[in-house]
């Protein structure tokens, strides 16, 4: 084989390795960003589960008020920063077509795929992530 056959087998092989590679480390943050939301999803049905405990027992119990109150406020602190989160304005009150929109808007700004870079990247798929976490959760509030 003459020199540059073996130096283009060479550059095929490399390009093959970073394929691999690119596509391993895709796949790892695929299943972490799964992971995060499944996280996410099995800490909001428990905070969820134990605001319905402390709501049915506060009826028995005075002393409870405080949690639920402070249960409530966390609650209107979340909307909030999911608001926020869609660029939406605080304390707003959007029907299901708005917040919808308003995600819409969010993921096309924030799509990993339209950032170049790996930084940019990963900082355009936390943003992507927390906006349909956002979007999820009022849309869950609102229709709930």
């Amino acid at each position: 084989k003459s020199h540059q056959q073996q130096w283009q087998q060479q550059q095929q092989r490399e390009r093959s390795w970073q394929q691999q590679q690119y596509h391993k480390a895709r796949q790892q943050q695929r299943h972490e960003a799964q992971h995060n939301t499944q996280q996410w999803w099995e800490h909001f049905a428990r905070d969820y589960q134990r605001a319905r405990q402390q709501s049915s027992s506060q009826q028995h119990h005075t002393g409870s008020s405080w949690q639920w109150s402070s249960t409530l406020k966390q609650h209107r602190q979340d909307s909030s920063d999911a608001l926020a989160v869609l660029g939406l304005p605080a304390g707003a009150s959007l029907t299901a077509a708005q917040l919808k929109a308003a995600f819409h808007r969010a993921a096309m700004l924030w799509h990993p795929d339209k950032h170049s870079g790996d930084d940019a990247k990963a900082t355009a798929e936390e943003k992507f992530k927390r906006a349909k976490e956002a979007y999820e959760s009022l849309l869950l509030q609102a229709t709930g």
